[in-house]
């Protein structure tokens, strides 16, 4: 596909979310995630914002109390 200057190109931001129980290999997956090349915020704590910012995959989200 080529495209001439000045053309806007469509693009498609992909994000990954591992919604897991603690202990469940989520540090794993992580792991094989950045082999593949995507950025990680692993445990991000209070730090969203990176993730809908620069990082790809989301992982150890606190969803329960």
């Amino acid at each position: 596909m080529m495209v001439q200057l000045g053309e806007k190109m469509n693009t498609m931001i992909t994000k990954f979310i591992i919604v897991s129980p603690p202990r469940t290999g989520t540090m794993s997956m992580c792991q094989m995630m950045k082999d593949l090349g995507f950025t990680v915020n692993h445990v991000p704590g209070p730090y969203y914002k990176d993730f809908m910012t620069k990082d790809e995959v989301l992982a150890d989200t606190p969803v329960f109390s």
